[in-house]
């Protein structure tokens, strides 16, 4: 006797049957679903790639669309071992946002922190808290980032350096690649007191030390007033430069605390000209001027 044999109308009912446990499964699971199911394994990944910890304190919202975004609130990045603060980093919120192509690439489209504190230190043997362990290796790479209220500190013992600056995103520019960033803040540079403000590439440009970084910014100390613009080949140890800077006040003796050049007592001044250094070495060329009543060239 032959087996039964299965109907097209069976058939059918089957797969109607399959699909409508499909969609409702999809629906229970897009009802229970919590954005905070991801809290653990973003936590666990940032800390795989800092060799830091990282924590979400508060909640995580989503939403889905041609990108998703992912809004990360009470953000902690802990700090190292010898480090003053507890953290290195705190936000209030930290919007994330990827589409499915970026996954793949392993590629964030844009990160917007807001209330951003960063705590930036070197220590007396040289070592820099923003050196991560593991840093190159396992990376993502962001499109660009953009800030609302940060403020970031800079402790630099062996410079006598201490720096407390507001940060906040500018206007994209042309020419640039991400957002610029806009700074304004006070401190001490070689233990002389310090105004700062201007504007300087995105800090995501410093993830590539091989190429320069560019800024343009105003700096005061006591009556002394210059202005810099144009590339640092290594932000961070100020080993390499090549600067446009202008100076302006009252005696060049005076310029010595905070750039360690020996220069005589004058009048007041008004420069401007290349300042350099490779490695140990400063210079000042192309200068152009004046100083009291007479006209000053050379270098």
């Amino acid at each position: 006797m032959d087996a039964p044999t299965t109907t097209r109308a069976e058939l059918r009912l089957r797969r109607w049957e399959l699909g409508a446990a499909a969609v409702l499964a999809l629906l229970c699971l897009v009802l229970a679903w919590d954005w905070n199911w991801l809290k653990g394994p973003i936590e666990r990944r940032v800390e795989a790639v800092t060799g830091r910890s990282f924590e979400i304190q508060g909640g995580i919202e989503g939403r889905l669309g041609a990108r998703l975004q992912l809004r990360l609130h009470e953000v902690r990045l802990g700090n190292t071992a010898w480090g003053q603060r507890e953290h290195m980093g705190l936000a209030r919120v930290a919007e994330v946002e990827l589409g499915p192509a970026d996954l793949l690439r392993r590629r964030v489209h844009h990160v917007g922190i807001d209330r951003l504190r960063l705590s930036l230190e070197r220590n007396a043997d040289g070592e820099a808290n923003w050196d991560f362990p593991f840093a190159g290796r396992g990376g993502w790479d962001v499109g660009d980032l953009t800030l609302v209220d940060g403020r970031m500190e800079l402790d630099e013992p062996r410079l006598e350096t201490q720096l407390r600056l507001s940060l906040r995103s500018g206007e994209p520019r042309e020419g640039l690649a991400r957002t610029p960033l806009r700074i304004e803040g006070e401190g001490r540079f070689r233990g002389e007191p310090i105004e700062v403000s201007g504007g300087v590439e995105s800090p995501l440009e410093l993830r590539d030390r091989e190429l320069p970084y560019r800024l343009a910014l105003r700096i005061a100390s006591r009556e002394t007033e210059g202005r810099l613009r144009g590339t640092l080949h290594n932000w961070f140890d100020l080993s390499a430069f090549d600067l446009r800077l202008a100076l302006e006040g009252p005696d060049l003796a005076a310029l010595y605390p905070l750039l360690r050049l020996s220069l005589p007592a004058t009048r007041p001044y008004r420069l401007e000209g290349r300042l350099v250094r490779e490695g140990d070495r400063w210079r000042y060329l192309g200068i152009e001027g004046e100083v009291g009543e007479s006209d000053l060239q050379g270098d």
